[in-house]
């Protein structure tokens, strides 16, 4: 069996191409592989939520960028005479005119629903599983921060950390064959998981990735050739992928998680840095819910967990 877990980013870059090298071959080719029950998609809430949240923020940004440049073209200056050079200036002009005004009418009237079919077929399908959250894997998020371990060496990635977290418990929880099964973790958050050369994984999580017999990539094109069998995915396009990363700028904003019922406590508001709550409380509300933070008894609670766990 193949196992596939990605990291958001992979999902919105699927959906929204910043430099023209994204095909459907490779949604078209998971959605095969999930078909045929040869592979299975492992997929953490919070990626889930943050896709659903952050591509129609591209989307809309996309338009707003076409309509700055119709307007941008529109008063653009260029040299004015009758020589060779400025009448090919003046044409020029209005052809790019023209083409940004097909562009925008194009986008304007664009299906944005029809156009994310393919991928919400794949996030639905029955060998697609969904993994939810709960109090511990936010701990596990929070220890990291704690530790500065990666994703959190650079940062407080808490989304970021309840992903990976999320792929390590699922692991752990349904061991694979080593030879029989693969399973590979990819996203292009190089910042978070990748180590310096910018494709292998992260000193951090090398062992815990390791024993579990998961491997990461930020090659989605390349593992679903050269690990999963697809093999109308062309050399260009690999080639194209690995130059991707070089202009890859999407950035997945985190989203305000859920109060969990159990506790009523709720993760705190998005891009907070953790030392603020230890300092001082602060108010989260999600879905018109509040729940006020108690930082120096909340974390050390959670410390006092993770140490009890550690000691089982």
């Amino acid at each position: 069996m193949k196992f596939l877990a990605l990291d958001t980013n992979i999902l919105i870059y699927l959906c929204i191409d910043e430099v023209n090298t994204v095909t459907s071959i490779e949604l078209e080719g998971m959605k095969r592989l999930l078909d045929s029950g040869d592979m299975k998609l492992i997929l953490s809430t919070v990626v889930e939520l943050e896709f659903q949240k952050r591509v129609r923020e591209c989307f809309e940004h996309a338009k707003r960028n076409i309509r700055e440049l119709k307007k941008g073209l529109k008063h653009m200056v260029i040299p004015s005479g009758s020589n060779e050079r400025c009448r090919k200036c003046a044409e020029l002009k209005s052809e790019l005119r023209k083409g940004m005004r097909q562009l925008y009418g194009i986008i304007k009237e664009f299906d944005f629903e029809e156009h994310l079919g393919l991928i919400e077929a794949i996030l639905s399908h029955q060998n697609t599983i969904k993994l939810g959250l709960d109090n511990d894997l936010l701990l596990k998020g929070y220890r990291r921060i704690v530790e500065k371990r990666a994703p959190s060496h650079k940062g407080d990635q808490l989304n970021d950390n309840i992903i990976l977290e999320t792929v390590i418990k699922y692991f752990t929880d349904h061991r694979i064959t080593p030879g029989q099964d693969k399973a590979f973790f990819v996203s292009y958050d190089l910042d978070g998981f990748a180590d310096k050369d910018k494709q292998s994984v992260h000193p951090d999580l090398s062992d815990e990735l390791g024993h579990l017999s998961v491997k990461y990539s930020p090659f989605l094109a390349e593992v679903l050739r050269d690990e999963f069998g697809l093999d109308e995915i062309q050399d260009e396009e690999i080639q194209e992928e690995q130059q991707r990363l070089d202009t890859f700028t999407v950035h997945v904003e985190p989203v305000e998680l859920p109060v969990f019922p159990a506790t009523g406590i709720a993760p705190p508001v998005p891009g907070a840095v953790l030392p603020r709550f230890y300092r001082a409380g602060v108010t989260a509300s999600t879905s018109g819910t509040s729940s006020t933070w108690r930082p120096p008894t909340f974390m050390c609670s959670c410390l006092d967990t993770l140490r009890e766990n550690d000691t089982e």
